[in-house]
């Protein structure tokens, strides 16, 4: 927590930096995430119906403009732990509602959401502890409400590269999409989709069109699941 506040100004700058050698901006991932939320849950919730979405580890809220544009009457709301990052978060979209969650993933809402996206925020979690961060988010989300989470993928070697290498992740534990999976089975929620994400870098841009058609293939840099609770 307290390392998030110190750096929370200098997130962007970090996070470039980071990515340098990829030839991805962090603005690529933003994209990314926003996107294929918006195409895994049209079918359940329309973009231009009024809903509400919780980004649980929302960090700085880069994404939340984003998220505003594709889908423009929902209530977004914001969770950190960063203090500081939600005041950042704040600045850029104040639009949008925010809240600081306490250490043991207790979110402060008192009506429930329709969708809660957690973008690698789980490794950053003690594995002991997602269970009941789970419950937790379980507990502010509608009778099948969604839940869509993203997170690095370890099978991949330039991600497991650009981890131990991000100031951000000293404490990461990085788990497979099968740990997703199972965790959120044993949560009590029903897998609609899950796959894998960022196969190519930066100068390989005319081959990002074909993405779509690999997220079987488990070397993406990324893996991501929807899950309703049931």
């Amino acid at each position: 927590m307290a390392y998030f506040d110190s750096v929370a100004s200098r997130y962007d700058e970090l996070m470039s930096e980071n990515l340098k050698f990829s030839g991805l901006s962090p603005d690529y991932f933003d994209v990314m995430k926003v996107t294929l939320l918006k195409e895994l849950i049209s079918s359940r919730l329309s973009p231009g119906s009024s809903w509400r979405l919780l980004d649980f580890g929302c960090g700085i809220g880069k994404s939340h403009p984003l998220i505003l544009n594709h889908f423009p009457n929902i209530q977004l709301i914001g969770c950190d732990v960063s203090q500081e990052s939600l005041d950042l978060a704040r600045v850029t979209t104040p639009s949008a509602s925010y809240v600081l969650s306490g250490a043991d993933g207790h979110i402060p809402l008192d009506n429930p959401v329709d969708v809660v996206m957690i973008a690698n925020v789980f490794h950053h979690i003690p594995f002991e502890e997602h269970r009941a961060v789970l419950n937790s988010i379980r507990q502010v989300l509608k009778p099948g409400g969604l839940v869509f989470l993203v997170e690095h993928n370890p099978l991949n070697p330039l991600t497991q590269y650009m981890v131990k290498t991000c100031p951000f992740d000293e404490d990461a534990r990085l788990f497979s999409s099968s740990y997703t999976q199972r965790l959120f089975h044993n949560s009590r929620f029903h897998c609609h989709k899950s796959g894998f994400i960022v196969f190519f870098p930066g100068f390989m841009k005319w081959a990002h069109r074909f993405e779509r058609y690999l997220r079987w293939c488990p070397l993406g840099g990324q893996h991501f699941y929807l899950g309703e609770a049931v």
